[in-house]
């Protein structure tokens, strides 16, 4: 029988029905120790329901905890997106209004939104170019996640040297990748037309590429929904905010596509990293200066050696790395500007990809304001005041991509 169930008999003098383990045993006790023993029984037995207690709550409390950051984990908003020319088709003009938009899958999309304070930062940026009834389009997207803002798509201006840097991309799918013609060939006048914007040299680059390209430049446009009258609309066309979106989100995947020719994207990106004249650049690092001929003219010469040497690829970004006035991550900006103070046509624009610690953006900004220091300045203020908005391009509570 178990100690639990032990018998005894009572004490001589003692009644059945007065008789206990416990009264045994007190009645054993010197007189302060019968005195105590309740007590001490007692004390025993609420020590005992205060530790069940306490665990009980440790382990509620645990559970919780562990809930909690399930919970926190679940949180995080998904994210389907895959970057696409397509998807840009279908965003909505917001005409003259700041737009938060988002290219993501319908199913699983964050569209963003401007704090009072980014609000009033982008729309005096807007202020300082329109102030004199000129016109400015612009889209600013993160490539992580789908979103960004757009202001006036569909508005053309005319696009001057910024036009440049799309037809080297027609160049180098068209009739680099396909061994139509060589980076040896065209490497002197491309390097020109996009690191100093020489129009003589952009018109050989181009001459080059349309004569041996697989297909004509009016049906490598069509291909990706984009009028074929920017290919005759003289060598500088006008275009549209969405028009350049289009074309540099495909050189955004032209650069990065497993399937390209490195020894060319490679090439693409020097030069593209080292444009001698960047309103993007400067805006979003204020400090920089702007590249100085010799600086274009050394990173010409970096190509040309690289080439004669037989090297395979050019290592990338070094041109122009910048950091942040309000971050230590390095960032590099691909772009290609254009400008002009003419007769009949006025223009600052300026377009390309950003790319901060892994993290890759695109922007346009297409203005036909008339060519000077100030009218720069403001276009530079405009990507700096969209370039301050790049954390409210994801969802504040982290994001994971499905």
């Amino acid at each position: 029988m178990g100690a639990g169930n032990r018998s005894f008999s009572p004490r001589k003098g003692q009644g059945l029905n007065s008789s206990s383990w416990m009264a045994d045993r007190v009645a054993s006790f010197p007189l302060p120790l019968a005195t105590l023993a309740p007590v001490l029984c007692i004390a025993v037995v609420v020590l005992i329901a205060i530790f069940l207690v306490t665990g009980i709550d440790s382990c509620v409390s645990s559970a919780d905890n562990s809930s909690q950051g399930d919970g926190a984990q679940a949180d995080q908003m998904e994210i389907s997106y895959t970057p696409s020319i397509q998807a840009i088709d279908g965003v909505s003009d917001p005409g003259t209004n700041v737009q938060g938009i988002s290219l993501a899958d319908s199913n699983a999309n964050y569209v963003p939104q401007l704090s009072e304070e980014g609000a009033t930062q982008v729309g005096d940026a807007i202020s300082a170019i329109t102030a004199n009834n000129k016109t400015v389009g612009f889209a600013f997207i993160d490539l992580q996640t789908g979103s960004g803002y757009v202001y006036n798509l569909d508005q053309r201006v005319y696009g001057a040297s910024s036009f440049k840097g799309p037809v080297l991309i027609y160049g180098c799918q068209q009739a680099l990748e396909t061994g139509k013609t060589s980076i040896s060939r065209v490497n002197s006048s491309a390097q020109d037309a996009i690191i100093n914007s020489d129009n003589t040299s952009y018109y050989r680059m181009r001459n080059a590429f349309e004569r041996s390209a697989s297909e004509s430049l009016s049906a490598w446009l069509s291909s990706m929904n984009i009028s074929t009258t920017l290919a005759n609309d003289t060598s500088f066309p006008h275009y549209s905010a969405r028009e350049s979106l289009k074309l540099w989100m495909n050189t955004f995947l032209y650069l990065n596509s497993p399937d390209s020719n490195k020894e060319i994207t490679e090439w693409a990106k020097k030069m593209f990293s080292g444009t001698a004249v960047s309103m993007v650049r400067s805006g979003v690092d204020p400090t920089s200066n702007p590249v100085s001929r010799e600086k274009a003219e050394s990173v010409a010469q970096e190509l040309l050696g690289t080439l004669c040497t037989g090297k395979k690829t050019v290592e990338v970004g070094e041109a122009k790395k910048t950091k942040t006035s309000s971050a230590d991550d390095s960032v590099t900006v691909y772009d290609k500007a254009g400008w002009i103070n003419g007769s009949s046509d006025d223009a600052i624009c300026d377009a390309g990809i950003i790319e901060e610690d892994g993290k890759y953006y695109l922007i346009t900004i297409m203005t036909n304001l008339a060519d000077d220091e100030t009218s720069r300045a403001e276009v530079s203020g405009l990507a700096a005041a969209l370039w301050d908005q790049r954390s409210t391009l994801a969802p504040e509570q982290g994001y994971k991509q499905v």
